[in-house]
C-alpha cells in the first residue's frame, strides 16, 4: 500500500502509512558511511603530511580542523535552505558538488592549496549531515524514529572507521596519501547517483509557509534567523549543544594525535598498524543502538551521564603507556561518545518548540557539533608540543566535565 499525505485544517501533514519507510533506511546508512568517510581521511596519516610539508602537528591537524570548521560555518546554512526548499534537493546537489574538492585534494601541490580544498569539502559536506537527520525525523514514523536515529549514528561510526582505515591502508599500499582522495572523489560521484535515482522524494516536508487567499496561494518566508535567537534561549536545546561541542572536542582530539602518540616510542607503530588500531570504533556501533534501548526505560540525560563518564574514564585510561591498556581506554571512550552522539541526536528532536523549525535546530547542533571538531582538531596538538600526551588529554578531560555539568545544568532549568 502506498503512503499518502493529508492535509488537515491546520494545513499539518499526516503520516497515513509506512510502507514507503523501507528503502529510506539502508539507503540512509550508505550514504552517510560515504560521507563521513571524507572527513577523516587524513587522520592516520597526519605525521606523513606534516613530514611531506614541513609541518608542526597542530599545523598537519587543520587538514582535519579546517574541514570541521567550514561543516560547522555552513551548517545554519543548509539547514535554513532546507527548511525553505525541502530535503531531498540540498542533499542531492551537496553530494554531487563535494567531489570536486574531494578530487582537487589528491592533486595540491602545497599544503595552503590542501586546506582550501578541505575547507571546499567542509562546505559541501553539511549539505548532507545538517539536513539527513531533520529527513529521517519527518519521514520516519516515530515508534522507529529512536532506532533508525541510532542506525544513523552506526553509520557515522562505520564512515569514520573507513575513512581512517581507506586513508591509512591506502598511503601504506601505495606511499601516497593522495590515492584516497581520488577514490573518494569516484565514490562521492557513484553516491550523488545512488540517492537521485533512489532517494524516496519527501512526503511529509512543509516549507515554512504562509497560507494566503481562499485560493490555497502559499508564500514562501525568507530565511528566518529570527529561529535561531529562539533556540539559543531555549535551555534544554542550549545543554545538548554544548554536549555536542563538548563530544567532538574530546573525540576528535583524541583521534587526530593518537597517531603522534603511537608511533612514538614505547609503540613506534607503523603507519598500517595505526590505522588498524581505529577498529575500536566499531564497538560504538553497538554502543549507539543499546542507548537507543536503554534511554526508554532510563531517560535520555541518564545514557548521557554515563556516556560522560566512560569517555572521561577511558581519556585517563590511554595514559598508561602499555598497549592493550590503550586500546581498552580508546574502547571505552568510544562506547562512551557513541552512546552520547546517539543521545543527543534524538534529544535535539524532543527539545525543539513547535513551530520554531526543526531544521535550523539539528543544523544549529551540528554547528556546535562541529566548532568543537575543528577545536578538537587544533588546540591538543598545541598541547602536545608542549606537554606531550599527557597535555592532550588534561585539556580533553576538562571540556568533558563541561559537558557533563551542562546535562545537570539542564535537569535544573527543566526542573
Amino acid at each position: 500500500m502506498q503512503s499518502k499525505l493529508a492535509f488537515g485544517q491546520a494545513g499539518q501533514a499526516v503520516k497515513v502509512a509506512e510502507d514507503d519507510t523501507r528503502l529510506v533506511v539502508p539507503l540512509m546508512v550508505v550514504a552517510t558511511i560515504a560521507i563521513f568517510s571524507n572527513m577523516y581521511l587524513t587522520q592516520p596519516v597526519l605525521p606523513i603530511i606534516g613530514a611531506e610539508f614541513g609541518l608542526t602537528p597542530a599545523q598537519a591537524g587543520l587538514t582535519v580542523s579546517s574541514l570541521v570548521l567550514a561543516i560547522a560555518a555552513a551548517s545554519v546554512f543548509y539547514g535554513l535552505l532546507s527548511d525553505k526548499i525541502g530535503r531531498k534537493p540540498v542533499m542531492i546537489v551537496s553530494v554531487f558538488l563535494l567531489a570536486l574538492p574531494t578530487l582537487l585534494c589528491a592533486f595540491a601541490p602545497n599544503f595552503g592549496l590542501l586546506v582550501v580544498f578541505r575547507v571546499g569539502q567542509g562546505l559541501l559536506i553539511p549539505g548532507y549531515t545538517a539536513t539527513a537527520i531533520t529527513y529521517l525525523q519527518e519521514e520516519i514514523p516515530p515508534r522507529r524514529l529512536g532506532m533508525v536515529l541510532s542506525y544513523y549514528v552506526c553509520a557515522t561510526v562505520a564512515g569514520g572507521f573507513f575513512g581512517r582505515l581507506i586513508g591509512g591502508v591506502l598511503t601504506d599500499v601505495t606511499n601516497n596519501w593522495r590515492v584516497a582522495f581520488v577514490v573518494m572523489g569516484l565514490v562521492d560521484l557513484g553516491l550523488g547517483g545512488l540517492l537521485w535515482r533512489n532517494m524516496p522524494a519527501s512526503r511529509n516536508f512543509l516549507p515554512r509557509r504562509k497560507i494566503g487567499s481562499e485560493s490555497g496561494t502559499i508564500t514562501l518566508p525568507r530565511f528566518n534567523f529570527s529561529a535561531v535567537m529562539v533556540h539559543l534561549r531555549n535551555p534544554q536545546l542550549v545543554s545538548v549543544y554544548i554536549v555536542g561541542f563538548s563530544l567532538m572536542v574530546a573525540f576528535l582530539g583524541l583521534f587526530t594525535y593518537l597517531p603522534y602518540y603511537l608511533e612514538s616510542p614505547p609503540f613506534s607503530l607503523s603507519t598500517l598498524m595505526i590505522s588498524s588500531v581505529y577498529v575500536v570504533y566499531l564497538v560504538g556501533m553497538g554502543s549507539a543502538t543499546m542507548s537507543a534501548k536503554l534511554a526508554g526505560r532510563y531517560g535520555r540525560r541518564t545514557i548521557l551521564k554515563v556516556g560522560f563518564s566512560l569517555m572521561i574514564g577511558g581519556a585517563l585510561l590511554t595514559l598508561i603507556p602499555v598497549l592493550p591498556m590503550v586500546a581498552i581506554g580508546l574502547i571505552t571512550v568510544c562506547l562512551g561518545m557513541f552512546a552520547c552522539q546517539a543521545t543527543a541526536t534524538a534529544l535535539v528532536g524532543e527539545s525543539v518548540k513547535e513551530g520554531t523549525g526543526r531544521g535550523s535546530a539539528v543544523a544549529l547542533y551540528q554547528v556546535f557539533f562541529y566548532v568543537g571538531g575543528s577545536c578538537g582538531g587544533f588546540v591538543p596538538g598545541l598541547l602536545w608540543q608542549g606537554n606531550g600526551w599527557p597535555g592532550v588529554v588534561g585539556c580533553l578531560v576538562v571540556v568533558l566535565v563541561l559537558g557533563l555539568g551542562s546535562i545537570f545544568w539542564s535537569e535544573r532549568a527543566h526542573s
